[in-house]
């Protein structure tokens, strides 16, 4: 699937730090307004935001990615574009010929420490694909993903409370998956949250899911 990059011009669930060089904290912020989640249900939007108000993660860069669970195995890792080298471009303005440079992980990290970090994420439902929104604070991404109606954009919660965000290890926050299925009439989403996502196909015959991560270097 092809990533879309656009610069610009220009409830909470934690992840305790342990300690402040190598590890950090960050939130999840769901809507709360009942009016506009009430407006989001019926129109099959769901939307979550990623905070981070540690000052001492200035100049750090927070990329996502994420990886596909298809037919009950892995399927791949979309880094979302996230290369990392300088992107070079060539404008011809009149008779000059200017060379920009670029590095798109630049424009993902935390720049300014007045204000708290976040990164929103949403996405809308149609015809069993959704369609999600990656908006940091300078840079917008689309991304297509394969869904259902009863495939949650979910915050992934630890059976120990919360685990820390280390700093330069790709660690899973947020998935987009169905519920596990218990036979019984009844479907249950928690319950995945106790075991890590790689063998939630094996543990819970879920065929189909992904699991965002989020990697602070």
């Amino acid at each position: 699937m092809k990533t879309f990059l656009l610069l610009l011009c220009l409830f909470f669930s934690s992840f305790d730090a342990i300690a402040q060089q190598d590890s950090t904290k960050i939130s999840f912020r769901l809507v709360e307004d009942e009016d506009l989640l009430m407006a989001n249900e019926l129109n099959g939007i769901q939307m979550l935001a990623i905070v981070c108000n540690d000052t001492n993660m200035k100049g750090k860069r927070f990329l996502l990615t994420y990886d596909e669970y298809k037919d009950g195995k892995f399927s791949y890792t979309d880094d979302l574009g996230f290369d990392c080298v300088d992107q070079k471009y060539t404008f011809v303005v009149e008779n000059d010929t200017m060379i920009y440079y670029i590095n798109y992980c630049d424009e993902v990290a935390y720049s300014d420490v007045s204000k708290e970090y976040s990164i929103r994420i949403g996405g809308k439902l149609e015809n069993d694909t959704f369609n999600m929104r990656i908006n940091y604070q300078s840079m917008k991404m689309m991304k297509v993903l394969d869904g259902g109606a009863q495939y949650l954009l979910r915050e992934l919660k630890h059976k120990d409370g919360g685990n820390p965000i280390a700093i330069g290890k790709r660690t899973p926050i947020f998935t987009y998956s169905p519920p596990y299925d218990t036979g019984s009439g009844l479907n249950h989403y928690c319950i995945l949250n106790h075991e890590p996502p790689e063998i939630w196909s094996e543990k819970y015959n879920l065929e189909h899911f992904y699991v965002f991560y989020l990697e602070i270097k």
